[in-house]
């Protein structure tokens, strides 16, 4: 019985070695003047005019899809009319990221939507997205933009993932 019980643990713990990595997808987001975003965490937390609009964290595994929504400040869930589903104002952030030969290969979208007006019969939405991919090294940087929208403003994300 002995010899069945510790031929079981050595099979179980040989099968976890095998188990996916965890996975920190760290991403930090801020907006301003684009003549004053700088890919430089340091810096571009010092400037003035340059806001932070959020820093979430994702946990995931290699190879799976990691996501997270940070709601927007002013606006609700935006309800719509069926057979539509409803749109999260806010930001959308899905990234999946896959260890590669010591490195961390990534994929993926980032969505901000704001609610521009709001009547009772319809909803305007502004929404920008873009997709995006990179190679990394284990905790390096990878900083992304948005175009710069009407009132001369950029959105830079930094993405730094790390595994556990």
């Amino acid at each position: 019985m002995k010899t069945t019980i510790t031929i079981a643990l050595l099979l179980i713990s040989q099968i976890s070695l095998f188990a996916h990595e965890q996975i920190t997808i760290k991403t930090k987001i801020f907006e301003g003047p684009s003549a004053i975003i700088v890919h430089d965490m340091n810096k571009l937390s010092k400037t003035k005019g340059v806001d932070a609009l959020s820093a979430p964290q994702i946990q995931t595994e290699s190879g799976k899809r990691g996501s997270v929504v940070i709601p927007g400040k002013e606006a609700p869930e935006i309800h719509a009319i069926q057979p539509f589903s409803d749109i999260a104002s806010g930001v959308t952030i899905r990234i999946v990221p896959k260890i590669e030969n010591g490195s961390i290969s990534f994929r993926g979208q980032i969505v901000v939507r704001e609610a521009v007006s709001e009547g009772k019969k319809h909803y305007e939405i502004k929404s920008r997205e873009i997709y995006v991919s990179g190679t990394q090294k284990v905790g390096e940087e990878s900083w992304f933009e948005f175009a710069e929208d009407e009132e001369g403003k950029k959105i830079a994300v930094c993405i730094k993932i790390t595994k556990e």
